[in-house]
């Protein structure tokens, strides 16, 4: 799942492992994250172009699970 942390003006995103969804219990369709901020934002940055080719995801992936 990719978490957007930013405002309406800048956007950081990150990937978080779905064990930590849990269905929201105020909105149907929404999910909420038992993560804080800083525990979400100490994953790496994730962007779309890290899926571009094997060897950025390749990257990442390694980040990620360091």
């Amino acid at each position: 799942m990719v978490i957007d942390t930013g405002g309406w003006l800048f956007s950081k995103k990150f990937v978080v492992p779905p064990q930590v969804l849990r269905p929201s219990v105020d909105h149907e369709d929404n999910f909420r994250v038992e993560l804080t901020r800083n525990q979400i934002e100490s994953f790496p940055p994730y962007n779309e172009w890290d899926v571009e080719s094997d060897e950025k995801w390749a990257d990442y992936d390694g980040r990620y699970r360091s």
